[in-house]
């Protein structure tokens, strides 16, 4: 099947597209998915953006519609459309080197405005705050892309003078990208800080298991060990297993399955202990048939080991 990237003109096309796409509901039935006026209206200015060749930098908003938008549509979307999961992880390893080359070409104009809109010492909470702070970790984020040493530094810097949570995660989510002292530094600072925080260290796990670099398989696989994670809790189990599943496509579907092999230990560990948990988390090996030959034999063969585990739940089997 032919590739459609979002270049395409029908790669947009919700009348072409989304009447194939029905979402279960819990009585069963398949309903239809249907955009509401404000993700059609998102939906025509992303199309501007790629027509006029403009840069396009998503940050997850807060407006009910825009997250659910890009969730279910420009995500799931390419997916449906490009016939193949594989060029998801692609698309956004391609983005790393857009991002690379705006954080060069940009940089003067990107520190000038990180600069502009520093926190100050004096907490905000208004809207204008707010703003400020969202820009300003936008443009630290873009401009610290390329993980070099100025950047660590920046990282150190930003973390240190950091007063609230969101200028905090901004830092600790480049750390846990960084390697070395400002590594150590950040992630382990954070954790200390708040280690008895528990949804805190939720997002500590999901930081780490997020980062789109070849290392993070070897980070979830000790974070496994870790004394604070607990097999049996919920929560840790979705922000270490979903976060690197679901939310990282580009090392979850790495070529040597091991993101497969790792999902599915803990689908077949979880079987006994909390089956509903197990079944929700094995959600991304259930669409194989879309992915590349290499990866479909790969994730079958996941599959496959899950379904013969003995005393299978009906919830994973299903």
């Amino acid at each position: 099947e032919e590739l459609i990237g979002p270049g395409h003109p029908e790669f947009w096309n919700h009348e072409k597209f989304l009447p194939q796409v029905g979402i279960r509901a819990k009585s069963g039935h398949t309903v239809s998915f249907v955009l509401r006026p404000e993700q059609r209206v998102l939906n025509e200015r992303l199309q501007a953006c790629y027509r006029e060749k403009k840069w396009l930098v998503f940050v997850k908003p807060r407006q009910i519609g825009s997250s659910t938008f890009f969730t279910a549509v420009a995500y799931q979307h390419a997916a449906y459309r490009q016939g193949c999961y594989a060029a998801i992880p692609a698309h956004k390893q391609k983005n790393a080197k857009l991002l690379n080359a705006i954080a060069e070409s940009c940089s003067d104009k990107l520190e000038k405005i990180y600069r502009a809109n520093r926190s100050g010492k004096v907490f905000e909470n208004d809207g204008a705050a707010r703003g400020r702070r969202l820009l300003q970790n936008t443009a630290f984020l873009i401009m610290s892309n390329r993980l070099t040493a100025q950047d660590a530094a920046r990282a150190q810097e930003h973390y240190a003078a950091a007063n609230n949570m969101t200028d905090r995660m901004a830092a600790l989510y480049l750390g846990c990208a960084l390697d070395g002292t400002a590594h150590k530094e950040i992630v382990g600072d954070f954790y200390t800080r708040f280690k008895d925080y528990p949804l805190v260290i939720d997002k500590w796990f999901a930081a780490q298991a997020g980062i789109h670099l070849p290392k993070t398989i070897d980070v979830v696989k000790k974070l496994r060990q870790h004394p604070d994670f607990n097999i049996r809790n919920p929560n840790r189990v979705r922000s270490l297993y979903a976060g690197f599943a679901m939310n990282n496509p580009v090392r979850f579907h790495s070529r040597d399955g091991a993101g497969y092999r790792f999902l599915a230990d803990a689908v077949i560990e979880l079987n006994g202990i909390n089956p509903q948990i197990a079944a929700r988390i094995l959600t991304p090996l259930k669409d194989w048939k879309r992915y590349t030959p290499d990866r479909q034999a790969l994730m079958r063969e996941n599959l496959q080991r899950i379904a013969g585990t003995p005393e299978l739940s009906n919830d994973v089997f299903e």
